[in-house]
C-alpha cells in the first residue's frame, strides 16, 4: 500500500452543490376592458316619454354607444281659440330615432355625460267639436342633445342606471298643415289653422329633459 505524501493539494475537490432561488412567477397582465352588449330602457328622454335602445360597451370602459327609438304622445297638446266660442284641440305624437354616446368618468359611482343626434318625427291631429274641422300636420327635424348626471354600474352584475338632465336642440321645418273644414267660414278656418301652426312650430324650440335610464350589458 502506498501513501500519497505530496501533491494532495492539487487533487480536484468535489464541487459543492449550489442552491438556486426559483424564478419569480410573472405578474398577471391586467385584463382589458370587455366588450359588452345589451340594452337601455329610458324614460323622459329627448322628446320622448319612453324609449328602447340597443347598447354596447365597445371594449372601452369609459364609453357606451347606443341607438334606439322612442315615443311621446299628448292627446290635447294644444288649444286654439282665436275667435270667441271657437276652440280646436290638437294631439301630438313624436317618434324620436336617436344615436348617442355616454361617457363614464369613474368605474362604479360616476359622473356621466350623454351626447347624441336624432331625427324627430312629428304628427299632429286636431278637431273642433262644434263644427267640421280637421287639422293635420307632420314633419321631421334633425336634433342634437346633451345631458349630464349621475350613473351607477354594478361591479358584480350587468345592471347599470343613469339619471340625467339635459337639453335638446332642433333644426328643420315642419311640413305645411292640411286643414279640412267643409261649410265653415274661411276666416275661421284660417284663424284656427294659423294659431295651431304657431303652437306646433314651437315644438322646435330648445327644450329641457330629465331622463332616467336603466340598462343591462352582458
Amino acid at each position: 500500500m502506498f501513501k500519497v505524501t505530496a501533491g494532495a493539494e492539487t487533487l480536484a475537490k468535489p464541487a459543492e452543490p449550489t442552491l438556486t432561488e426559483p424564478e419569480p412567477e410573472p405578474e398577471p397582465e391586467p385584463e382589458g376592458c370587455p366588450w359588452l352588449w345589451g340594452f337601455h330602457v329610458n324614460a323622459f328622454g329627448p322628446q320622448s316619454d319612453v324609449g328602447l335602445e340597443a347598447a354596447t360597451q365597445p371594449g372601452i370602459c369609459w364609453l357606451e354607444l347606443s341607438a334606439g327609438v322612442g315615443v311621446r304622445k299628448r292627446f290635447n297638446a294644444f288649444e286654439a281659440t282665436p275667435i270667441a266660442n271657437v276652440e280646436a284641440r290638437t294631439g301630438m305624437r313624436v317618434f324620436p330615432v336617436t344615436l348617442r354616446g355616454r361617457i363614464w368618468f369613474f368605474e362604479t359611482h360616476s359622473l356621466i355625460a350623454d351626447v347624441g343626434l336624432g331625427l324627430m318625427r312629428y304628427r299632429f291631429n286636431g278637431t273642433e267639436p262644434a263644427f267640421p274641422f280637421e287639422y293635420e300636420r307632420t314633419g321631421t327635424t334633425l336634433a342634437g342633445f346633451f345631458g349630464a348626471g349621475y350613473g351607477y354600474r354594478s361591479p358584480s352584475s350587468p345592471f347599470r342606471y343613469g339619471i340625467l338632465l339635459g337639453g335638446v336642440f332642433q333644426n328643420g321645418s315642419l311640413d305645411d298643415s292640411d286643414v279640412t273644414a267643409p261649410n265653415t267660414p274661411g276666416a275661421v278656418v284660417r284663424a284656427l289653422g294659423a294659431d295651431l301652426d304657431t303652437q306646433t312650430d314651437a315644438q322646435k324650440k330648445p327644450q329641457l329633459y330629465g331622463e332616467v335610464s336603466l340598462g343591462l350589458l352582458f
